[in-house]
Protein backbone atom coordinates (compact mmCIF):
# COMPACT_ATOMS: atom_id res chain seq x y z
CA UNK A 1 0.00 0.00 0.00
CA UNK A 2 1.21 3.56 -0.70
CA UNK A 3 3.23 5.69 1.71
CA UNK A 4 2.33 8.74 -0.34
CA UNK A 5 -0.49 9.77 -2.62
CA UNK A 6 0.00 11.80 -5.79
CA UNK A 7 -2.98 13.48 -7.47
CA UNK A 8 -3.07 15.37 -10.76
CA UNK A 9 -5.96 17.73 -11.43
CA UNK A 10 -6.59 17.02 -15.10
CA UNK A 11 -8.57 20.22 -15.59
CA UNK A 12 -5.73 22.42 -14.32
CA UNK A 13 -2.81 20.47 -15.82
CA UNK A 14 -1.67 22.26 -19.02
CA UNK A 15 1.68 20.77 -20.07
CA UNK A 16 1.58 22.51 -23.46
CA UNK A 17 1.50 25.91 -21.71
CA UNK A 18 3.77 25.17 -18.74
CA UNK A 19 6.64 23.51 -20.56
CA UNK A 20 6.39 20.42 -18.30
CA UNK A 21 8.44 21.76 -15.34
CA UNK A 22 7.28 18.83 -13.17
CA UNK A 23 9.00 16.35 -15.51
CA UNK A 24 12.20 18.40 -15.67
CA UNK A 25 12.56 19.08 -11.94
CA UNK A 26 11.83 15.55 -10.62
CA UNK A 27 14.98 14.07 -8.95
CA UNK A 28 13.88 10.52 -9.82
CA UNK A 29 13.52 11.43 -13.51
CA UNK A 30 17.05 12.87 -13.38
CA UNK A 31 18.26 9.44 -12.33
CA UNK A 32 16.81 8.08 -15.59
CA UNK A 33 13.73 6.51 -13.97
CA UNK A 34 10.21 7.33 -15.11
CA UNK A 35 8.47 8.85 -12.08
CA UNK A 36 6.68 11.75 -13.84
CA UNK A 37 5.75 11.83 -17.49
CA UNK A 38 3.20 13.48 -19.76
CA UNK A 39 0.91 11.32 -21.89
CA UNK A 40 -2.36 11.57 -23.78
CA UNK A 41 -5.53 9.89 -22.55
CA UNK A 42 -9.12 9.87 -23.75
CA UNK A 43 -11.32 11.86 -21.36
CA UNK A 44 -14.90 11.79 -22.56
CA UNK A 45 -14.67 12.52 -26.27
CA UNK A 46 -11.38 14.41 -26.02
CA UNK A 47 -7.78 13.29 -26.23
CA UNK A 48 -6.23 15.19 -23.32
CA UNK A 49 -2.58 15.56 -22.38
CA UNK A 50 -1.66 15.65 -18.69
CA UNK A 51 0.99 14.54 -16.19
CA UNK A 52 1.16 11.03 -14.72
CA UNK A 53 3.03 10.16 -11.50
CA UNK A 54 4.23 6.71 -10.38
CA UNK A 55 3.47 6.75 -6.65
CA UNK A 56 5.76 3.79 -5.99
CA UNK A 57 8.75 5.78 -7.30
CA UNK A 58 7.76 9.19 -5.93
CA UNK A 59 10.05 10.28 -3.05
CA UNK A 60 7.67 13.03 -1.88
CA UNK A 61 10.15 15.89 -2.36
CA UNK A 62 7.36 18.26 -3.45
CA UNK A 63 9.41 19.96 -6.17
CA UNK A 64 6.81 19.15 -8.84
CA UNK A 65 4.10 20.68 -6.62
CA UNK A 66 6.07 23.92 -6.19
CA UNK A 67 7.07 24.23 -9.84
CA UNK A 68 3.64 23.61 -11.38
CA UNK A 69 2.34 27.10 -12.35
CA UNK A 70 -1.28 25.88 -12.45
CA UNK A 71 -1.39 24.22 -9.00
CA UNK A 72 -2.36 20.94 -10.69
CA UNK A 73 -0.27 18.53 -8.57
CA UNK A 74 -0.83 17.39 -4.99
CA UNK A 75 1.56 15.02 -3.22
CA UNK A 76 0.65 13.82 0.27
CA UNK A 77 3.24 12.09 2.43
CA UNK A 78 1.18 9.87 4.73
CA UNK A 79 2.02 9.75 8.42
CA UNK A 80 2.03 5.97 8.14
CA UNK A 81 1.47 3.53 5.32
CA UNK A 82 -2.17 2.73 4.57
CA UNK A 83 -2.54 -0.99 5.16
CA UNK A 84 -5.72 -1.51 3.16
CA UNK A 85 -6.79 -1.13 -0.44
CA UNK A 86 -9.10 1.71 -1.43
CA UNK A 87 -12.76 0.84 -1.87
CA UNK A 88 -12.83 2.95 -4.99
CA UNK A 89 -10.33 4.88 -7.11
CA UNK A 90 -11.41 7.06 -10.01
CA UNK A 91 -8.24 6.59 -12.06
CA UNK A 92 -4.50 7.05 -12.19
CA UNK A 93 -3.43 9.86 -9.82
CA UNK A 94 -7.07 10.55 -8.98
CA UNK A 95 -9.21 10.55 -5.85
CA UNK A 96 -9.55 7.34 -3.86
CA UNK A 97 -11.83 6.38 -0.95
CA UNK A 98 -10.94 4.01 1.89
CA UNK A 99 -13.68 2.10 3.80
CA UNK A 100 -17.44 2.67 3.72
CA UNK A 101 -20.08 3.86 6.21
CA UNK A 102 -22.33 1.23 7.81
CA UNK A 103 -26.14 1.60 7.52
CA UNK A 104 -27.96 0.60 10.73
CA UNK A 105 -31.53 -0.66 10.88
CA UNK A 106 -33.87 1.99 12.28
CA UNK A 107 -31.00 4.45 12.85
CA UNK A 108 -29.82 7.67 11.23
CA UNK A 109 -26.10 7.60 10.49
CA UNK A 110 -24.45 10.90 9.62
CA UNK A 111 -21.39 11.48 7.43
CA UNK A 112 -19.33 14.38 8.74
CA UNK A 113 -16.31 15.86 7.01
CA UNK A 114 -14.97 18.59 4.73
CA UNK A 115 -15.80 18.80 1.03
CA UNK A 116 -13.84 16.60 -1.34
CA UNK A 117 -13.12 13.62 0.96
CA UNK A 118 -15.70 11.19 -0.43
CA UNK A 119 -19.02 11.63 1.39
CA UNK A 120 -21.05 11.73 -1.83
CA UNK A 121 -18.93 8.94 -3.34
CA UNK A 122 -19.74 6.74 -0.33
CA UNK A 123 -23.47 7.43 -0.69
CA UNK A 124 -23.37 6.62 -4.40
CA UNK A 125 -21.69 3.27 -3.73
CA UNK A 126 -24.13 2.28 -0.99
CA UNK A 127 -27.10 3.39 -3.12
CA UNK A 128 -25.90 1.23 -6.05
CA UNK A 129 -25.26 4.18 -8.34
CA UNK A 130 -21.60 3.23 -8.53
CA UNK A 131 -19.89 -0.16 -8.25
CA UNK A 132 -16.65 0.03 -6.23
CA UNK A 133 -13.50 -1.10 -8.04
CA UNK A 134 -11.32 -1.79 -4.97
CA UNK A 135 -8.63 0.45 -6.46
CA UNK A 136 -8.38 -1.54 -9.71
CA UNK A 137 -9.51 1.26 -12.01
CA UNK A 138 -8.10 -0.43 -15.12
CA UNK A 139 -9.99 -3.68 -14.58
CA UNK A 140 -13.60 -4.85 -14.51
CA UNK A 141 -14.13 -5.78 -10.87
CA UNK A 142 -16.94 -8.24 -10.14
CA UNK A 143 -19.33 -7.94 -7.22
CA UNK A 144 -17.95 -11.25 -5.95
CA UNK A 145 -14.52 -9.62 -5.59
CA UNK A 146 -16.05 -6.67 -3.74
CA UNK A 147 -18.07 -8.90 -1.40
CA UNK A 148 -15.08 -11.11 -0.68
CA UNK A 149 -13.09 -8.07 0.39
CA UNK A 150 -15.77 -7.24 3.01
CA UNK A 151 -16.27 -10.83 4.22
CA UNK A 152 -16.62 -10.92 8.00
CA UNK A 153 -17.45 -7.21 8.25
CA UNK A 154 -20.76 -5.57 9.13
CA UNK A 155 -21.14 -4.54 5.48
CA UNK A 156 -20.77 -8.05 4.02
CA UNK A 157 -24.46 -9.00 4.03
CA UNK A 158 -25.57 -5.52 2.94
CA UNK A 159 -23.25 -5.52 -0.11
CA UNK A 160 -24.29 -9.06 -0.98
CA UNK A 161 -27.93 -8.02 -1.04
CA UNK A 162 -27.02 -4.84 -2.95
CA UNK A 163 -25.24 -6.88 -5.65
CA UNK A 164 -28.31 -9.08 -6.05
CA UNK A 165 -30.61 -6.03 -6.36
CA UNK A 166 -32.33 -7.13 -3.14
CA UNK A 167 -32.04 -3.65 -1.65
CA UNK A 168 -34.16 -0.76 -2.88
CA UNK A 169 -32.59 2.62 -2.23
CA UNK A 170 -34.27 6.01 -2.18
CA UNK A 171 -31.69 8.72 -2.81
CA UNK A 172 -31.95 12.50 -2.46
CA UNK A 173 -28.98 13.95 -4.34
CA UNK A 174 -26.85 16.87 -3.21
CA UNK A 175 -27.55 18.94 -6.32
CA UNK A 176 -31.21 19.90 -6.60
CA UNK A 177 -30.96 22.67 -9.20
CA UNK A 178 -31.23 20.01 -11.93
CA UNK A 179 -34.85 19.22 -10.98
CA UNK A 180 -36.41 21.92 -13.23
CA UNK A 181 -34.32 20.55 -16.13
CA UNK A 182 -35.66 17.02 -15.64
CA UNK A 183 -39.28 17.85 -14.89
CA UNK A 184 -41.60 20.45 -16.35
CA UNK A 185 -45.07 21.50 -15.35
CA UNK A 186 -46.59 21.55 -11.88
CA UNK A 187 -45.17 20.16 -8.63
CA UNK A 188 -48.09 17.73 -8.52
CA UNK A 189 -46.43 15.84 -11.38
CA UNK A 190 -43.56 14.82 -9.08
CA UNK A 191 -45.49 14.31 -5.84
CA UNK A 192 -48.87 12.98 -7.02
CA UNK A 193 -48.52 9.74 -4.99
CA UNK A 194 -47.02 11.35 -1.90
CA UNK A 195 -48.71 11.01 1.48
CA UNK A 196 -50.75 14.15 2.21
CA UNK A 197 -49.52 14.32 5.81
CA UNK A 198 -45.91 14.39 4.65
CA UNK A 199 -46.76 17.24 2.25
CA UNK A 200 -48.44 19.12 5.07
CA UNK A 201 -45.59 18.54 7.53
CA UNK A 202 -43.04 19.78 4.98
CA UNK A 203 -45.30 22.78 4.20
CA UNK A 204 -45.47 22.12 0.47
CA UNK A 205 -49.22 21.50 0.05
CA UNK A 206 -49.65 25.05 -1.24
CA UNK A 207 -46.89 24.46 -3.83
CA UNK A 208 -48.65 21.59 -5.62
CA UNK A 209 -50.17 23.79 -8.34
CA UNK A 210 -47.04 25.88 -8.86
CA UNK A 211 -44.71 25.49 -11.83
CA UNK A 212 -41.50 23.64 -10.93
CA UNK A 213 -39.37 26.19 -12.79
CA UNK A 214 -40.62 29.00 -10.50
CA UNK A 215 -39.62 27.43 -7.17
CA UNK A 216 -36.89 28.67 -4.84
CA UNK A 217 -33.95 26.53 -3.72
CA UNK A 218 -35.57 25.87 -0.33
CA UNK A 219 -38.85 24.81 -1.95
CA UNK A 220 -37.03 22.47 -4.36
CA UNK A 221 -35.15 21.01 -1.39
CA UNK A 222 -38.33 20.22 0.53
CA UNK A 223 -39.92 18.71 -2.58
CA UNK A 224 -36.89 16.46 -3.15
CA UNK A 225 -37.01 15.34 0.51
CA UNK A 226 -40.73 14.53 0.13
CA UNK A 227 -40.01 12.55 -3.06
CA UNK A 228 -37.27 10.59 -1.29
CA UNK A 229 -39.23 9.75 1.87
CA UNK A 230 -42.41 8.87 -0.04
CA UNK A 231 -40.80 5.86 -1.74
CA UNK A 232 -40.80 2.36 -0.28
CA UNK A 233 -37.16 1.46 0.17
CA UNK A 234 -34.71 -0.53 2.29
CA UNK A 235 -32.23 2.37 2.61
CA UNK A 236 -32.76 6.12 2.49
CA UNK A 237 -29.85 8.41 1.56
CA UNK A 238 -30.15 12.19 1.88
CA UNK A 239 -27.24 14.33 0.70
CA UNK A 240 -27.35 17.79 2.36
CA UNK A 241 -31.11 18.02 3.12
CA UNK A 242 -30.61 21.36 4.90
CA UNK A 243 -29.02 23.37 2.10
CA UNK A 244 -31.09 26.33 0.81
CA UNK A 245 -33.53 25.90 3.74
CA UNK A 246 -33.99 28.50 6.45
CA UNK A 247 -33.46 27.71 10.14
CA UNK A 248 -37.12 27.03 10.87
CA UNK A 249 -37.37 24.55 8.01
CA UNK A 250 -34.10 22.86 9.03
CA UNK A 251 -35.49 22.20 12.49
CA UNK A 252 -38.77 20.97 11.01
CA UNK A 253 -37.04 18.73 8.44
CA UNK A 254 -34.89 17.21 11.22
CA UNK A 255 -37.99 16.34 13.26
CA UNK A 256 -39.74 14.84 10.21
CA UNK A 257 -36.79 12.62 9.23
CA UNK A 258 -36.37 11.42 12.83
CA UNK A 259 -40.04 10.51 13.13
CA UNK A 260 -39.95 8.85 9.70
CA UNK A 261 -36.96 6.68 10.71
CA UNK A 262 -38.56 5.63 13.99
CA UNK A 263 -41.82 4.72 12.20
CA UNK A 264 -40.30 2.89 9.22
CA UNK A 265 -37.44 1.26 11.19
CA UNK A 266 -35.22 1.54 8.09
CA UNK A 267 -31.60 2.70 7.85
CA UNK A 268 -30.99 6.31 6.87
CA UNK A 269 -27.69 7.91 5.78
CA UNK A 270 -27.30 11.69 5.97
CA UNK A 271 -24.64 14.10 4.72
CA UNK A 272 -25.00 17.56 6.27
CA UNK A 273 -22.74 20.57 6.95
CA UNK A 274 -24.95 22.21 9.60
CA UNK A 275 -23.66 20.85 12.92
CA UNK A 276 -26.87 21.76 14.74
CA UNK A 277 -28.99 19.88 12.21
CA UNK A 278 -26.60 16.91 12.24
CA UNK A 279 -26.80 16.89 16.04
CA UNK A 280 -30.62 16.85 15.96
CA UNK A 281 -30.82 14.17 13.30
CA UNK A 282 -28.25 11.47 13.92
CA UNK A 283 -27.91 8.47 16.20
CA UNK A 284 -24.35 7.73 15.05
CA UNK A 285 -21.67 9.39 12.93
CA UNK A 286 -18.81 8.44 10.64
CA UNK A 287 -16.13 11.11 10.22
CA UNK A 288 -14.51 11.31 6.80
CA UNK A 289 -10.99 12.71 6.74
CA UNK A 290 -8.07 12.90 4.34
CA UNK A 291 -7.11 15.53 1.76
CA UNK A 292 -9.73 17.27 -0.35
CA UNK A 293 -9.74 15.96 -3.91
CA UNK A 294 -6.96 13.46 -3.15
CA UNK A 295 -8.20 10.78 -0.76
CA UNK A 296 -10.74 10.13 1.96
CA UNK A 297 -10.95 7.65 4.84
CA UNK A 298 -14.17 6.68 6.62
CA UNK A 299 -13.64 6.53 10.39
CA UNK A 300 -15.03 3.88 12.68
CA UNK A 301 -18.60 4.54 13.80
CA UNK A 302 -19.10 6.87 16.75
CA UNK A 303 -22.04 8.16 18.80
CA UNK A 304 -23.25 11.54 17.59
CA UNK A 305 -21.86 13.48 20.56
CA UNK A 306 -18.47 11.78 20.44
CA UNK A 307 -18.28 12.06 16.65
CA UNK A 308 -18.98 15.80 16.65
CA UNK A 309 -16.64 16.41 19.59
CA UNK A 310 -13.81 14.40 17.97
CA UNK A 311 -14.34 16.35 14.76
CA UNK A 312 -14.19 19.68 16.60
CA UNK A 313 -11.07 18.57 18.48
CA UNK A 314 -9.47 17.52 15.18
CA UNK A 315 -8.28 14.22 16.68
CA UNK A 316 -9.70 10.68 16.31
CA UNK A 317 -8.45 8.69 19.33
CA UNK A 318 -9.56 5.25 18.07
CA UNK A 319 -7.62 5.72 14.83
CA UNK A 320 -4.85 7.76 16.53
CA UNK A 321 -5.20 10.29 13.71
CA UNK A 322 -4.88 14.06 13.93
CA UNK A 323 -7.12 15.57 11.24
CA UNK A 324 -5.96 19.15 11.74
CA UNK A 325 -3.61 21.08 14.02
CA UNK A 326 -6.16 23.50 15.47
CA UNK A 327 -9.40 22.56 17.16
CA UNK A 328 -12.66 24.37 16.49
CA UNK A 329 -13.56 26.08 19.77
CA UNK A 330 -16.61 27.89 21.13
CA UNK A 331 -16.78 30.62 23.74
CA UNK A 332 -18.65 29.53 26.88
CA UNK A 333 -20.01 33.04 27.33
CA UNK A 334 -20.64 35.93 24.98
CA UNK A 335 -17.39 37.78 24.26
CA UNK A 336 -17.34 41.39 25.33
CA UNK A 337 -16.49 44.06 22.81
CA UNK A 338 -16.20 47.83 22.78
CA UNK A 339 -18.69 49.62 20.59
CA UNK A 340 -17.02 52.00 18.20
CA UNK A 341 -18.56 55.22 17.01
CA UNK A 342 -21.94 55.06 15.27
CA UNK A 343 -21.21 54.37 11.62
CA UNK A 344 -24.73 54.46 10.23
CA UNK A 345 -28.31 55.05 11.41
CA UNK A 346 -31.16 53.65 9.36
CA UNK A 347 -34.63 55.15 9.80
CA UNK A 348 -38.01 53.56 10.31
CA UNK A 349 -39.12 52.60 6.81
CA UNK A 350 -41.39 50.41 4.72
CA UNK A 351 -41.07 48.64 1.40
CA UNK A 352 -44.19 47.46 -0.42
CA UNK A 353 -44.50 45.13 -3.39
CA UNK A 354 -47.63 43.75 -5.01
CA UNK A 355 -47.78 40.68 -2.71
CA UNK A 356 -45.27 41.45 0.05
CA UNK A 357 -44.51 44.26 2.47
CA UNK A 358 -41.59 44.89 4.83
CA UNK A 359 -41.50 47.23 7.80
CA UNK A 360 -38.24 48.21 9.48
CA UNK A 361 -37.83 49.86 12.88
CA UNK A 362 -35.06 52.42 13.24
CA UNK A 363 -31.65 51.21 14.28
CA UNK A 364 -27.92 51.75 14.03
CA UNK A 365 -24.67 49.95 13.41
CA UNK A 366 -21.35 50.86 15.02
CA UNK A 367 -17.88 50.83 13.59
CA UNK A 368 -16.12 47.42 13.85
CA UNK A 369 -19.50 45.76 14.60
CA UNK A 370 -20.86 42.57 13.01
CA UNK A 371 -24.65 42.27 13.10
CA UNK A 372 -26.05 38.79 12.51
CA UNK A 373 -29.37 38.72 10.66
CA UNK A 374 -31.80 35.91 11.62
CA UNK A 375 -35.20 34.93 10.29
CA UNK A 376 -37.12 32.53 8.08
CA UNK A 377 -36.98 32.77 4.29
CA UNK A 378 -39.23 35.25 2.46
CA UNK A 379 -39.49 37.71 5.39
CA UNK A 380 -37.51 40.46 3.70
CA UNK A 381 -33.90 39.95 4.87
CA UNK A 382 -32.49 40.31 1.37
CA UNK A 383 -34.86 43.23 0.69
CA UNK A 384 -33.52 44.97 3.83
CA UNK A 385 -29.94 44.50 2.68
CA UNK A 386 -30.77 45.84 -0.77
CA UNK A 387 -32.38 48.89 0.85
CA UNK A 388 -29.31 49.48 3.02
CA UNK A 389 -27.04 49.00 0.00
CA UNK A 390 -29.07 51.51 -2.02
CA UNK A 391 -29.97 48.92 -4.67
CA UNK A 392 -33.67 49.52 -3.91
CA UNK A 393 -35.53 52.54 -2.53
CA UNK A 394 -38.01 52.35 0.39
CA UNK A 395 -41.71 53.05 -0.19
CA UNK A 396 -41.75 55.10 3.05
CA UNK A 397 -38.80 56.66 4.81
CA UNK A 398 -35.51 57.72 3.31
CA UNK A 399 -31.98 56.46 3.78
CA UNK A 400 -29.49 59.29 3.83
CA UNK A 401 -26.01 57.91 3.74
CA UNK A 402 -22.75 58.56 2.01
CA UNK A 403 -21.41 55.20 3.07
CA UNK A 404 -19.53 53.10 0.57
CA UNK A 405 -21.16 49.67 0.67
CA UNK A 406 -19.85 46.32 -0.66
CA UNK A 407 -22.65 43.81 -1.14
CA UNK A 408 -22.36 40.03 -1.64
CA UNK A 409 -25.61 38.72 -3.06
CA UNK A 410 -27.36 35.58 -1.85
CA UNK A 411 -26.58 33.63 -5.03
CA UNK A 412 -23.45 35.20 -6.60
CA UNK A 413 -23.14 34.75 -10.36
CA UNK A 414 -20.83 36.15 -13.00
CA UNK A 415 -20.39 35.88 -16.74
CA UNK A 416 -16.92 37.41 -16.48
CA UNK A 417 -14.79 35.72 -19.14
CA UNK A 418 -11.40 36.24 -17.52
CA UNK A 419 -9.63 34.46 -14.67
CA UNK A 420 -10.20 34.86 -10.94
CA UNK A 421 -6.91 36.75 -10.66
CA UNK A 422 -7.93 39.12 -13.48
CA UNK A 423 -11.30 39.77 -11.83
CA UNK A 424 -9.88 40.48 -8.37
CA UNK A 425 -7.03 42.65 -9.65
CA UNK A 426 -9.50 44.79 -11.64
CA UNK A 427 -12.38 45.00 -9.16
CA UNK A 428 -10.78 44.78 -5.71
CA UNK A 429 -8.97 47.83 -4.37
CA UNK A 430 -6.74 45.99 -1.91
CA UNK A 431 -5.81 43.06 -4.15
CA UNK A 432 -2.10 43.96 -4.15
CA UNK A 433 -1.95 44.44 -0.36
CA UNK A 434 -0.08 41.78 1.63
CA UNK A 435 -2.87 41.49 4.21
CA UNK A 436 -5.40 40.72 1.45
CA UNK A 437 -3.26 37.89 0.11
CA UNK A 438 -2.44 36.48 3.55
CA UNK A 439 -5.69 37.05 5.42
CA UNK A 440 -8.13 36.38 2.59
CA UNK A 441 -6.70 34.56 -0.43
CA UNK A 442 -4.50 32.21 1.59
CA UNK A 443 -7.04 31.61 4.38
CA UNK A 444 -9.85 30.94 1.88
CA UNK A 445 -7.53 28.54 -0.04
CA UNK A 446 -8.04 30.55 -3.21
CA UNK A 447 -4.53 30.39 -4.68
CA UNK A 448 -5.33 27.24 -6.73
CA UNK A 449 -8.34 29.09 -8.19
CA UNK A 450 -6.48 32.13 -9.45
CA UNK A 451 -6.03 30.85 -13.03
CA UNK A 452 -9.58 29.47 -13.32
CA UNK A 453 -12.13 31.16 -15.58
CA UNK A 454 -14.70 32.94 -13.41
CA UNK A 455 -17.81 31.83 -15.33
CA UNK A 456 -16.70 28.17 -14.96
CA UNK A 457 -16.42 28.24 -11.15
CA UNK A 458 -18.48 25.86 -9.01
CA UNK A 459 -20.99 27.19 -6.47
CA UNK A 460 -18.49 26.98 -3.60
CA UNK A 461 -15.70 28.56 -5.65
CA UNK A 462 -17.96 31.42 -6.78
CA UNK A 463 -18.96 31.96 -3.15
CA UNK A 464 -15.33 32.33 -2.10
CA UNK A 465 -14.64 34.74 -4.95
CA UNK A 466 -17.63 36.92 -4.02
CA UNK A 467 -16.59 36.97 -0.33
CA UNK A 468 -12.98 37.85 -1.18
CA UNK A 469 -14.21 40.60 -3.50
CA UNK A 470 -16.37 42.38 -0.91
CA UNK A 471 -13.88 41.96 1.96
CA UNK A 472 -11.20 43.57 -0.19
CA UNK A 473 -13.38 46.36 -1.54
CA UNK A 474 -13.09 50.03 -0.61
CA UNK A 475 -16.19 50.12 1.60
CA UNK A 476 -17.37 51.33 5.01
CA UNK A 477 -20.08 48.68 5.32
CA UNK A 478 -19.79 45.03 4.23
CA UNK A 479 -23.06 43.21 3.47
CA UNK A 480 -22.87 39.40 3.25
CA UNK A 481 -25.99 37.44 2.30
CA UNK A 482 -25.58 33.74 3.27
CA UNK A 483 -21.77 33.50 3.12
CA UNK A 484 -21.73 29.91 4.52
CA UNK A 485 -23.78 28.49 1.62
CA UNK A 486 -21.83 25.80 -0.31
CA UNK A 487 -19.10 25.93 2.38
CA UNK A 488 -18.27 22.82 4.46
CA UNK A 489 -18.20 22.79 8.27
CA UNK A 490 -14.45 23.17 8.70
CA UNK A 491 -14.26 26.04 6.22
CA UNK A 492 -17.21 27.82 7.87
CA UNK A 493 -15.28 28.42 11.09
CA UNK A 494 -12.26 29.58 9.14
CA UNK A 495 -14.53 31.90 7.14
CA UNK A 496 -16.16 33.29 10.30
CA UNK A 497 -12.74 34.08 11.79
CA UNK A 498 -11.62 35.72 8.53
CA UNK A 499 -14.71 37.96 8.39
CA UNK A 500 -14.39 39.05 12.05
CA UNK A 501 -10.65 39.67 11.67
CA UNK A 502 -11.06 41.79 8.54
CA UNK A 503 -13.97 43.82 9.98
CA UNK A 504 -12.00 44.64 13.15
CA UNK A 505 -8.70 45.23 11.34
CA UNK A 506 -10.17 47.56 8.71
CA UNK A 507 -12.47 49.24 11.27
CA UNK A 508 -15.52 48.77 9.04
CA UNK A 509 -18.88 47.15 9.87
CA UNK A 510 -20.94 44.25 8.53
CA UNK A 511 -24.42 42.81 8.22
CA UNK A 512 -24.29 39.00 7.87
CA UNK A 513 -27.36 36.92 6.96
CA UNK A 514 -27.05 33.17 7.48
CA UNK A 515 -29.13 30.10 8.36
CA UNK A 516 -26.41 28.32 10.37
CA UNK A 517 -27.14 29.24 14.01
CA UNK A 518 -23.65 28.39 15.23
CA UNK A 519 -22.04 30.41 12.43
CA UNK A 520 -24.17 33.45 13.36
CA UNK A 521 -23.39 32.92 17.06
CA UNK A 522 -19.67 32.79 16.34
CA UNK A 523 -19.53 35.83 14.06
CA UNK A 524 -22.03 38.31 15.55
CA UNK A 525 -21.84 41.15 18.05
CA UNK A 526 -25.59 41.92 17.83
CA UNK A 527 -28.68 40.36 16.24
CA UNK A 528 -31.24 41.78 13.80
CA UNK A 529 -34.44 39.69 13.91
CA UNK A 530 -37.01 39.21 11.16
CA UNK A 531 -40.54 38.07 11.96
CA UNK A 532 -43.82 37.83 10.07
CA UNK A 533 -45.54 35.56 7.56
CA UNK A 534 -43.26 34.22 4.85
CA UNK A 535 -44.06 35.63 1.44
CA UNK A 536 -46.70 38.00 2.83
CA UNK A 537 -45.19 40.41 5.35
CA UNK A 538 -42.01 40.86 7.33
CA UNK A 539 -40.83 43.00 10.21
CA UNK A 540 -37.20 43.84 11.08
CA UNK A 541 -36.55 44.26 14.82
CA UNK A 542 -33.28 45.53 16.26
CA UNK A 543 -30.36 45.36 16.23
CA UNK A 544 -30.74 43.70 19.61
CA UNK A 545 -28.20 42.88 22.29
CA UNK A 546 -26.93 39.42 21.34
CA UNK A 547 -28.28 37.46 24.32
CA UNK A 548 -31.78 38.87 23.86
CA UNK A 549 -31.72 38.39 20.09
CA UNK A 550 -30.62 34.75 20.21
CA UNK A 551 -33.08 33.89 22.97
CA UNK A 552 -36.03 35.53 21.21
CA UNK A 553 -35.25 33.70 17.98
CA UNK A 554 -34.93 30.30 19.70
CA UNK A 555 -38.21 30.95 21.51
CA UNK A 556 -39.83 31.56 18.11
CA UNK A 557 -38.42 28.22 16.88
CA UNK A 558 -39.50 26.53 20.16
CA UNK A 559 -36.11 24.88 20.69
CA UNK A 560 -33.51 25.20 23.44
CA UNK A 561 -29.73 24.85 23.32
CA UNK A 562 -27.26 23.75 25.97
CA UNK A 563 -23.46 23.97 26.00
CA UNK A 564 -21.53 20.72 25.55
CA UNK A 565 -19.47 20.12 28.71
CA UNK A 566 -16.35 19.19 26.69
CA UNK A 567 -16.27 21.51 23.64
CA UNK A 568 -18.76 24.22 24.75
CA UNK A 569 -20.49 23.70 21.38
CA UNK A 570 -24.18 24.74 21.45
CA UNK A 571 -26.27 21.53 21.25
CA UNK A 572 -30.03 21.30 20.75
CA UNK A 573 -31.96 19.77 23.66
CA UNK A 574 -34.31 16.93 22.85
CA UNK A 575 -37.82 18.50 22.61
CA UNK A 576 -39.80 17.80 25.80
CA UNK A 577 -36.75 16.63 27.75
CA UNK A 578 -36.23 17.75 31.35
CA UNK A 579 -33.43 20.10 30.28
CA UNK A 580 -35.62 21.53 27.50
CA UNK A 581 -38.51 22.16 29.93
CA UNK A 582 -36.25 23.68 32.59
CA UNK A 583 -34.66 26.16 30.16
CA UNK A 584 -38.02 27.16 28.69
CA UNK A 585 -39.38 27.81 32.18
CA UNK A 586 -36.35 30.04 32.89
CA UNK A 587 -36.56 31.77 29.50
CA UNK A 588 -33.04 30.56 28.69
CA UNK A 589 -33.49 29.25 25.17
CA UNK A 590 -29.92 29.80 24.01
CA UNK A 591 -27.88 31.56 26.72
Amino acid sequence: MPQRIAVVDRERCKPDKSGEPCVKVCPVNRQDEKCIWVANEMTGNENVSFAHIDESLCIGCGLCVKKCPFHAITVINLAEELKESPVHMYGSNMFRLYRLPIPLEGKIVGLLGPNGVGKTTALKILSSQMKPNMGNYNEIVSWNDVIENFRGSELHLFLERLSNSDIKVSYKPQEISFIPNLYSGKVLKILKNTDRKLLKDLEIEELMDQDISKLSGGELQRISIAACLSKEADLYCLDEPGSFCDIRHRVNISKIIRKFTETKNKPVLIVEHDLGMLDMLCDNIHILYGASGAYGIVSYMKTTRKGINDYLEGFLPEENVRMRQDKISFAEAMPEYDEGRVLFRFPEMKKRYEKFSLSVSQGMIHQKEVIGVLGANALGKTTFLRLIAGIEKPSEGAIESRLKIAYKEQHPKSEYKGTVEDFLSMHTKYFSEEWFRNQILYSLHMNPLMDKIVKNLSGGEMQKLAIAHVLGSDADLIVLDEPSAYIDIESRWELAKIIRTIIKMREVSAFVVDHDIQFIDFISDKILLFRGKSGVSGQAIGPLEKKRGMNEFMKYLDITYRRDSQTKQPRINKPGSQKDQEQKAQGKYYY
